[in-house]
């Protein structure tokens, strides 16, 4: 029988590629990702978009160290963060470049 477990606790979620840098060309597709990537994970074993901290039952769960879990969780919120920061940087420049423009 399957138990109820978090994804954010499994072996077999996948993270989110995140972009180097936002420009113009990713600049939606960053802001998509970051929400995105703030609440849902993929399941490598189902193929399937799983809500990272919400319970559910699931028989492909496979537990590794609460040390290792901690860390990588921790780590994919740092690349959450900054993300948002890039998206903000981006959205900064591009209004100064606006203003510049009226001005001009």
């Amino acid at each position: 029988m399957s138990k109820k477990v978090k994804c954010k606790d499994c072996s077999k979620r996948m993270e989110w590629a995140m972009p180097q840098r936002v420009t113009a060309t990713n600049y939606e597709a960053a802001k998509n990702l970051l929400v995105t990537a703030k609440g849902f994970c993929a399941c490598a074993e189902s193929v399937k978009g799983k809500c990272i901290e919400k319970e559910r039952c699931c028989s492909k769960f496979h537990q590794i160290d609460s040390e290792f879990s901690r860390r990588r969780y921790e780590g994919h919120l740092k690349r959450i963060a900054e993300l948002e920061k890039m998206i903000n940087e981006y959205e900064v420049i591009v209004d100064r470049a606006e203003i510049k423009e009226e001005i001009s």
